[in-house]
């Protein structure tokens, strides 16, 4: 005689859909004690089977079938699932990518002009005329600092541009 895995005192009575044959007609609820999977439990008739003490009760045939049933819709659903993942992952890649074109296509649209800056190696006409003028100005005056320098040199850009 088998004993439900609950009470360890009455006969097992009741199987669930997964294939376990583990309860009594007493401790029987909507949830597997062993897997926690959550199905109807079947009641079984057990009556006139002989069996050893230690022989174990195979689940029928149906049993087993609805326990792959089972098995099988929840791989499916899995499947779908990351299906679904996979397509949302893929859409918001596609959305992002026509975003950006989207954006490139405004901006060249727009058609501003591109103002280029001078070359770093290539000095401009008041750069060169500040170098020179801060240079001598610091010859001819040893204390003067830099920013006195700077001042001077461009107080007298200002009066060769007017």
């Amino acid at each position: 005689m088998e004993l439900c895995v609950v009470c360890q005192e009455r006969e097992i009575q009741y199987a669930f859909p997964c294939g376990h044959l583990c309860v009594c007609a007493h401790c029987c609820r909507d949830t597997c004690p062993i897997c926690r999977c959550e199905g109807v439990p079947s009641r079984i008739f057990l009556a006139g089977v002989q069996r050893e003490e230690n022989e174990e009760i195979a689940p029928s045939s149906t049993l087993q079938q609805r326990g792959q049933d089972v098995q099988e819709r929840e791989q499916a659903l899995r499947e779908r699932r990351e299906q679904v993942l996979r397509e949302r992952e893929r859409a918001l890649r596609e959305r992002e990518q026509a975003f950006i074109e989207h954006a490139r296509a405004q901006q060249a649209a727009q058609a501003l002009p591109i103002v280029q800056e001078p070359h770093r190696g290539s000095s401009t006409r008041y750069n060169l005329f500040m170098k020179e003028q801060i240079l001598a100005l610091k010859a001819g005056n040893l204390g003067i600092s830099h920013i006195q320098a700077f001042k001077q040199a461009a107080a007298l850009w200002q009066q060769r541009a007017n």
